[in-house]
Order: structure tokens, then sequence, then C-alpha cells
């Protein structure tokens, strides 16, 4: 099988034995252990899954790229790293925050 140029122009990166689907995602997480050695954030959570029911269906699966408990805060912080935003995407981030009343950060 040929190798395929992603959709978007993402590079998959490896941080250890971790995969992230772009470069950006690594740098982020990187970022994140930095804070978390300095005692700024805990609890860091990789790619945290929200299932969207309504009336007791369920309409959607959304997969966050991070979240962590931010200590200056004091809350859970939810991110979404974009290189490029798409009109799913978008729906999905205002469903989990109508929904679940979850605020989603999107850093691009």
């Amino acid at each position: 099988m040929k190798n395929r140029r992603s959709k978007y122009g993402n590079t998959i990166a490896f941080l250890g034995n971790i995969k992230f689907h772009s470069k950006a995602e690594m740098h982020f997480y990187s970022e994140l252990l930095l804070r978390e050695k300095a005692g700024e954030v805990s609890d860091i959570k990789l790619q945290p899954k929200f299932i969207i029911e309504i009336k007791e269906k369920k309409i959607c699966s959304v997969i966050l790229d991070f979240s962590f408990f931010d200590k200056k805060l004091n809350e859970v912080v939810y991110i979404d790293v974009k290189g490029k935003d798409n009109a799913l995407s978008i729906l999905k981030r205002k469903l989990v925050e109508a929904c679940l009343g979850i605020k989603i950060q999107v850093i691009y």
C-alpha cells in the first residue's frame, strides 16, 4: 500500500511510544508534561471520549485531544488541537458544550 498524504496535510509524530496525529498535538503534550513537572497541572488524559445522547439515543461520539486539571484555574480543561477546522468538528464541539456543559478550548 502506498503512503498517502493525509487529508489535512498533518504529519504523524511520536513522543516515546505515544502516537500523535500531528506535530502540533505532540508539541502541546510536551508542554503539558513540563507544566505537570512544574506542578501547574495534573491528571493529564489523552483523547478523552464523550458520548452525546439525546432522549437515551446515541447521536455521536466526540474524542478530544487532551484534558487535564489546571491547578491555577482549579478546573478541568479540555483541549482540541486543530491545524484546520471543519464543519463536523465545530458541530461536535457545540454538541459537547450544549449537552454536557463542557467548554472546549481549540488550539490552532
